[in-house]
């Protein structure tokens, strides 16, 4: 008979404030928020718990944040530098178990089964990540114990930060009883009002129902929620798992209307998207953007591209595209997403002499981003919105050639 599962979940605390203090102690202690100044458009990337008892949390809108958390510290976002911390982390898990599943800087699952032999108990194993954690990089750690990955990141998340907590078998239904549905997977804002007026919070009020009645209501959603509400999951931990897109998006505290505000703002998010790109390494061969109207109707568009790209000019020539094709007369949320990743030392062509002049530009970014933060160098900073409407939203007249 074969041994039951253990799954951890390690997910780093507060990770990119934590960092933060860890490089600057003075903030220890203090409501620090990730993300940047621009409080118009800007969204939280991550805030320390200070700032979180105030109700600030990750993808907020900074201008909100701003609101409830005043006396906040304000940082713009290093990736360099938490790309580093991450790599440590990882390191240190994969010292435990070669079945690790990045999910990306700051978590990741561990299945220790086949471990156990070597380190003692799952529970041994996840106290020494913690421990080791703390004293090698500096930062705090949560982990959850649990024989499959959903209950393993319940756990984790329970009693954070720096908390460790075990739901193994006798304790899972139990525990799931007094979980609010709003916990489990899939269940987002619009699907936990649809459960709340059937009158259904906790996953105790899931099990009571017919299962007939959750496939009809919610297809697929509703058989998933019903294996989830039972402590079932059979996904793998599956090692070396390549990140499959990455994106970034904000809602701005006032609809957008001029097209070349909109464009501004994706500049913004499409060289951040394209900095990180090259911190992780990737490449990308596939974009979309979206676009929300005030009535909350979300449009998108995508490319794929014959070449992968990671230059901050190269991202943003297929977002502009892309944006030309139409937009809404006003927008309420942006965003630009990346898919069809692939490392960046796949690729074998040859640069040209512009492509080569690009990379030399990114990397000059790169490394001023790295010392003085996100936002110290952006070319939205230098878009005039003038030569934008000139250029960029208006095609070229017939007969004319385009100066791009």
């Amino acid at each position: 008979m074969s041994p039951k599962r253990r799954i951890l979940h390690a997910d780093m605390d507060a990770f990119f404030a934590s960092v933060e203090e860890l490089d600057d102690p003075s903030l220890r202690g203090k409501p620090v928020i990730v993300g940047g100044h621009n409080t118009k458009r800007g969204v939280v990337s991550a805030a320390s718990y200070p700032a979180r008892a105030f109700g600030v949390h990750s993808a907020m809108p900074l201008w909100q944040a701003k609101q409830l958390c005043p006396q906040a510290i304000f940082l713009p976002v290093r990736m360099n530098r938490y790309a580093e911390a991450s790599r440590a982390f990882h390191r240190i898990l994969e010292e435990y178990t070669p079945l690790v599943e990045s999910m990306g800087f700051d978590e990741a699952y561990l299945d220790v089964t086949g471990s156990l032999h070597l380190f003692g108990t799952a529970e041994e194993i996840g106290h020494a990540i913690q421990d080791r954690i703390q004293e090698e990089v500096g930062l705090s750690c949560s982990v959850g114990l649990s024989t499959n990955k959903f209950l393993a990141k319940i756990a984790s998340g329970w009693q954070k930060p720096h908390g460790f907590i075990s739901i193994l078998e006798e304790d899972t239904l139990g525990f799931l009883h007094q979980l609010p549905l709003g916990e489990l997977p899939g269940v987002g804002f619009r699907t936990r009002e649809k459960l709340a007026q059937s009158g259904l919070r906790t996953v105790r009020d899931l099990l009571a129902l017919p299962p007939a009645f959750l496939r009809v209501e919610f297809g697929k959603l509703g058989q998933d929620l019903l294996l989830y509400a039972q402590g079932i999951d059979p996904r793998p931990v599956v090692p070396d798992c390549d990140r499959k897109s990455m994106g970034s998006e904000g809602t701005f505290a006032e609809d957008l209307s001029d097209p070349a505000e909109m464009l501004k703002a994706l500049l913004e998010i499409s060289d951040t998207l394209a900095h990180q790109m090259r911190v992780e390494g990737w490449r990308t061969s596939r974009v979309t953007i979206k676009l929300r109207d005030p009535n909350f109707q979300t449009t998108t568009r995508a490319q794929t591209l014959k070449q992968s790209i990671d230059s901050d000019d190269d991202l943003f020539r297929v977002v502009r595209a892309l944006f030309q094709k139409g937009c809404p007369k006003r927008v309420r949320l942006l965003g630009v997403s990346l898919s069809h990743l692939s490392r960046s030392g796949d690729s074998v062509t040859f640069p040209s002499f512009r492509e080569s002049q690009q990379a030399s530009l990114s990397r000059a970014l790169d490394l001023i981003r790295g010392k003085y933060g996100e936002g110290t160098v952006s070319r939205a900073s230098l878009f005039r919105l003038g030569e934008s409407r000139n250029r960029s939203l208006k095609p070229p007249e017939e007969g004319k050639g385009s100066r791009e």
